[in-house]
């Protein structure tokens, strides 16, 4: 006869894995079902779902605000690039944008999407737990667009009775100032809620991730407003002036800066490793046509950042290469902030046409045109994303070299 020892405390080891694996994944076929899943779309996340328990090898990431114009490029350049994709959205019904913005493989290829709101702390440790990386696109506040805070901006302009915007420079002058201090106070409260979504990010991606680090989403108006020598060149170093965004109603730099600067910080307590990525007014083909009005929150003030060679602009989809290059180059070395523009709108004809494209006509030349004499004075550029370049040309040697 054979006898068979058992151990008993390895059995209930087992026992509690195996039952927190089912209960894992009861609970992420009730949250398919709330988002509004159908039963062949259920069962693709719940495959995927399963691949996910190697996640650690297959390297799951999170992208939060997948539904944004940038959330859903960045999704899509992580799925190309091999990586184990888990989205969050704010609310249910924002499952409908993420669908109209992938296609049906790329929604098949994504390991789930749950919702996780900012200013919940516990709902971002339990979409981030056991993910290698968190991305963090800032665009909670307004997915539709790419700038944020565009909603109560455009409460402010709207005319009821002609059902049109404010758009050009010389009609926002009718907007009624009680409308106008409406908009500012809810602007002022959208500044707040971006501080705290960027808090709770950073200390979630601290608690619950199985490797802590953030790619964090900035803006370069973060960078510009300065406050001081409009002759000074910005780079990495420079700090937008908070109490001169204040003063000026800059509300969207306002709160890229705050919510940057409150992310560093937690990202210290938190030993979370943290790095920004800080673009221009982001560009995308589909974009100035269908979504011009949500460019006002970052063009506000944009005659002079066109004046002082600080206006620029990045493609959506290199943008969102340029964030997995940075999250990639994390392992040899990448830190702190990255400028990233590709083209800076330093000619009048240049913002003429750039007017043009998002049908916003004289915002940025005002009474000046291209034909004029001066069109084709070049305005020297005060930005510079050098670092950003030298991480990119490094990253493409190494990948020559394995080659």
């Amino acid at each position: 006869m054979t006898w068979e020892f058992r151990d008993q405390n390895k059995e209930e080891e087992e026992r509690k894995t195996k039952t927190k694996r089912m209960d894992s994944c009861f609970k992420r076929e009730v949250l398919m079902r709330e988002v509004g899943y159908g039963e062949k779309q259920r069962r693709c996340i719940g495959e995927a779902f399963f691949s996910g328990l190697m996640a650690r090898e297959r390297k799951l990431v999170c992208v939060t605000s997948g539904n944004s114009l940038f959330g859903a490029h960045l999704i899509k350049e992580l799925l190309i690039h091999g990586y184990f994709v888990r989205a969050t959205v704010q609310n249910p019904g924002d499952l409908e944008d993420l669908k109209r913005l992938l296609s049906n493989e790329e929604m098949g290829q994504v390991e789930s999407v749950v919702v996780a709101k900012m200013g919940d702390l516990d709902s971002l440790c339990e979409a981030f737990r056991g993910c290698h990386a968190v991305f963090h696109t800032s665009s909670f506040i307004d997915p539709h667009g790419v700038a944020g805070y565009t909603v109560m901006l455009l409460l402010a302009l709207f005319d009821v009775q002609s059902e049109s915007y404010y758009a050009s420079p010389s009609s926002l002058n009718q907007v009624p100032f009680s409308r106008v201090a409406s908009a500012n106070h809810k602007l002022e409260r959208m500044v707040f809620l971006e501080t705290e979504a960027a808090r709770n990010v950073v200390e979630a991606c601290g608690r619950a991730a199985y490797i802590k680090r953030c790619v964090f989403t900035s803006s370069l108006l973060a960078s510009i407003w300065t406050g001081g020598d409009s002759d000074q060149n910005i780079d990495e170093s420079c700090w937008s002036d908070e109490d001169f965004c204040v003063e000026n109603k800059l509300w969207l730099a306002l709160g890229k800066t705050r919510a940057e600067k409150i992310a560093w910080s937690k990202a210290n307590v938190m030993r979370v490793k943290l790095v920004t990525v800080c673009p221009g007014l982001i560009m995308a083909p589909s974009f100035p046509v269908a979504r011009n009005e949500t460019s006002l929150p970052y063009l506000k003030g944009g005659r002079i950042m066109f004046q002082r060679g600080t206006l620029a602009t990045k493609d959506v989809d290199k943008l969102a290469k340029a964030h997995v290059q940075v999250y990639e180059d994390m392992d040899y070395g990448a830190c702190g902030r990255y400028i990233c523009f590709d083209r800076i709108v330093s000619t009048t004809e240049e913002a003429v046409q750039l007017e043009n494209a998002l049908k916003l006509h004289g915002l940025l030349s005002g009474d000046r045109n291209a034909e004029e004499n001066d069109a084709d004075a070049m305005i020297p550029a005060r930005i510079t994303n050098n670092k950003l370049n030298r991480l990119l040309c490094n990253a493409a040697q190494r990948l020559s070299c394995r080659r």
